[in-house]
């Protein structure tokens, strides 16, 4: 069968019904409050080119109506600035509003959490939040879409979920301090985001606590944690974590994911590669010990002299070894071994029953190399009592994955490569170093990306190795880069999906993007055409934007729409098959 296609493509920012109306801010409407309170249900709040402010321009309230608030040129072009002395909210929704309660393109910056979301559903799309507390902070029982955004540079949390379950796709979550997303008790949909270089303490990409995420489709990189999880974090979690580039990341304990007691997740088709040691500027690889609470005792006799230790050991006693040397003057040094892999924390208690002595307590930390970590002193007095605490993170291995649970049976079609220590670890079991490589077809191979991207070049081991059934794995039907998923990537024939968040596309072997972003709208010629029975279409919008990409006959009869929904700016391609 021959096919000659007319294809017609709108780029469109809204839909509106015949009745709604344009309130104009501020031409018509001084305020954007004043256009927003004028506005009924099915409106469009059209904001102009300029910086808003102050009174009528922040804590902005919806009171519950199905409008669109939006800019009229884009994000780069209309900015809400909170700076008022103290960090103040832009949007502030907590009526019940839906996903046709909207938030489309604005610059926002300056504030606390500068959209604040409770038991609100609404859709943020095309936004840039910048330079506040955090950027959209989603409370108790919402369910907001939440895409194609740039959330970058916040001090605390791109995006914070608690109790809610919003979606987030296709946005960049970026240079945010502590955590790209952390989610607790939530159940957010995360997929085609791109969450890079973020840090925290804990998850420097994603942390999860308590929650039961779906994770697909991201490209998680180059993020830091200082203790634990530089791509994710994870703590009594049940997320499932699915065709993933996790790669680049840091911490000083599991690289690119910890998964921390109880937690029970699943791990399939991921790309875990190039995992690094945290190294503070001008510091040891070993994190320096911090305050925690009591877990030895000092016990002096009367006269002030020490008569004794007591330790109470609140870790694993497994993994690397070290040495702490505690010296009391008059008193031979006391040379303690510890092994963990765990946090664990070592405290001193003294207290001193007689007479005038004071004692000078010195702690010195030693690495296995006698190598100095940390040194300390304290003074205990007469009739007093001395709190000297000390936590670490242990001489610990780095790892792409460490797992206190010890389950391996939940890891699948991954691709483990490069991970300084090694790959997969577990504190609960005698032997803490797994082999993942063949069980669960998993592989340990280099992913040999493309001219430094993280895009599968055409020998890449991943192409066509992930799971055969894709069945409940909430896939999305194009991968980050506007590739369809499942492609058959090494042409035998089979529809295979492929590790990692990218799809490899064997008919653009040898095809580079010019520009990260295109500079105007474009619709290419489908190729082959006439075609039997697919053919390839390629097309690329500047902006985010609402891409309506139409099929028609001959007789310029409509015969399917392919494309309705909101993009990204970029290029896309997709193949439609007539059969």
């Amino acid at each position: 069968m021959k096919n000659l296609l007319f294809l017609l493509i709108s780029f469109s920012l809204f839909h509106s019904t015949l009745s709604a109306q344009i309130l104009h801010v501020p031409s018509e409407y001084t305020t954007i409050q004043a256009g927003m309170d004028a506005a009924s249900p099915g409106d469009t709040v059209l904001v102009a080119d300029g910086t808003y402010t102050g009174e009528g321009n922040l804590y902005l309230s919806f009171g519950g109506k199905a409008i669109v608030v939006k800019s009229a040129n884009g994000s780069e072009n209309c900015i809400i600035d909170c700076v008022t002395g103290s960090p103040i909210i832009a949007f502030y929704l907590d009526s019940g509003e839906s996903k046709n309660s909207v938030i489309d393109g604005f610059t926002i910056r300056n504030g606390d959490y500068v959209i604040y979301l409770l038991s609100s559903s609404p859709t943020i799309k095309n936004n840039i939040l910048i330079n506040s507390i955090g950027g959209v902070y989603c409370g108790s029982f919402s369910k907001p879409v939440i895409e194609n955004n740039i959330i970058t540079d916040n001090y605390h949390n791109g995006i914070r979920c608690y109790k809610s379950a919003p979606t987030i796709r296709n946005n960049k979550v970026q240079d945010n301090k502590w955590s790209g997303i952390r989610v607790s008790e939530s159940h957010p949909l995360i997929v085609n985001n791109l969450i890079s270089e973020n840090s925290g303490v804990w998850g420097g990409g994603i942390e999860l606590i308590e929650s039961s995420a779906t994770i697909v489709d991201n490209v998680i990189s180059n993020n830091l944690a200082i203790y634990n999880g530089g791509g994710i974090y994870a703590w009594k979690d049940t997320s499932q974590i699915i065709n993933n580039t996790i790669v680049y990341n840091s911490s000083a304990i599991g690289g690119a994911i910890y998964a921390s007691q109880r937690s029970d997740q699943t791990f399939k088709n991921n790309i875990i590669a190039f995992s690094n040691r945290y190294i503070p500027t001008g510091g040891t690889k070993i994190i320096t010990w911090i305050g925690s609470w009591t877990s030895a005792l000092y016990h002096y006799n009367t006269s002030g002299f020490l008569i004794g230790i007591t330790f109470w050991e609140r870790f694993h006693n497994i993994g690397t070894s070290g040495n702490i040397i505690i010296s009391v003057p008059g008193i031979a040094d006391t040379s303690i071994y510890i092994q963990s892999m765990e946090v664990y924390s070592l405290g001193f208690y003294c207290k001193i029953g007689g007479g005038s002595y004071t004692s000078t307590i010195k702690t010195r930390i030693y690495f296995e190399n006698d190598s100095l970590i940390y040194s300390s002193s304290f003074e205990a007095s007469y009739g007093g009592t001395k709190y000297r605490t000390l936590s670490s993170l242990g001489i610990s291995h780095v790892g792409g994955i460490i797992s206190l649970k010890g389950d391996t049976s939940k890891i699948s079609c991954c691709d483990f490569y490069h991970n300084e220590d090694g790959n997969y670890f577990s504190s609960t079991v005698g032997n803490d170093l797994f082999d993942i490589s063949g069980p669960n077809e998993n592989i340990i191979a280099d992913p040999m990306f493309n001219d430094g991207s993280f895009k599968l070049s055409s020998n890449s081991p991943c192409i066509d190795k992930g799971l055969l059934d894709t069945t409940g794995l909430n896939l999305p039907d194009f991968d980050i880069n506007g590739t369809q998923r499942i492609i058959d990537g090494d042409q035998n024939g089979s529809l295979i999906i492929d590790i990692g968040a990218y799809e490899f596309d064997p008919t653009m072997v040898g095809v580079k993007d010019i520009a990260s972003t295109p500079s105007n709208f474009n619709l290419e010629q489908n190729y082959p055409n006439p075609f039997n029975p697919s053919t390839l279409i390629k097309y690329q919008i500047p902006h985010g934007a609402t891409v309506t990409l139409k099929l028609f006959d001959v007789l310029v009869r409509k015969v399917k729409v392919l494309v309705d929904e909101s993009k990204n700016a970029g290029k896309y391609r997709l193949e439609f098959n007539s059969k």
